[in-house]
């Protein structure tokens, strides 16, 4: 359930518009076989590690939208952005990860999960269908201590990492340990 829309929701793109756009040798994107574990599956960037969203969980890329910065947070978190009235928190996964901000370059804004529950990225490109076969996440290396208990599976692809991340638990573990800077932490 991916989504592309831009301030006034003119020109929405359901994910099967998108998916028609990115098939390639005739396979269908209809999602991850969960016996095999392989199939189609929707991935954005960031940084240098590519991030799978589970295909029932709604997304959308958001074009235009400001994000509010708040005083005395987190790096990571970018602030806030209204969407359809929801109040939408904005964080940047880059610098959660202890990587910088690639404020200079085009990102784009992806939100995941919808209402109260809906979060927002930067993500570095536009998402793109992937082709995986999907392998458990034990033989990759820690990446971070806030990421790596909610990674359920992953897949490499010419040297690319992939995560399949369960977002909606992982966004609710960044909430509970709060968004405010604390003293003494770096902003």
């Amino acid at each position: 359930h991916l989504k592309v829309a831009d301030r006034n929701n003119v020109g929405l793109l359901t994910l099967t518009q998108i998916s028609a756009e990115f098939q390639t040798n005739g396979t269908e994107t209809d999602g991850v076989n969960p016996v095999a574990g392989e199939g189609n599956i929707m991935g954005f960037r960031v940084g240098g590690l590519g991030f799978l969203v589970d295909p029932g969980i709604y997304c959308e890329v958001i074009e235009r939208s400001q994000v509010n910065p708040l005083p005395n947070m987190k790096r990571w978190f970018s602030g806030l952005l209204n969407l359809r009235g929801n109040i939408v928190p904005v964080i940047d996964l880059a610098v959660l990860l202890g990587g910088s901000s690639a404020e200079n370059k085009k990102r784009h804004l992806f939100a995941i999960d919808q209402g109260e529950r809906t979060m927002a990225l930067w993500i570095d490109s536009l998402p793109e269908i992937q082709q995986v076969r999907l392998q458990s996440p034990d033989q990759l290396s820690p990446l971070s201590p806030l990421l790596d208990p909610y990674i359920s599976s992953a897949f490499v692809d010419k040297a690319k990492i992939w995560l399949n991340v369960r977002f909606p638990e992982f966004f609710k573990a960044l909430g509970s340990q709060g968004w405010q800077n604390v003293d003494g932490e770096p902003a």
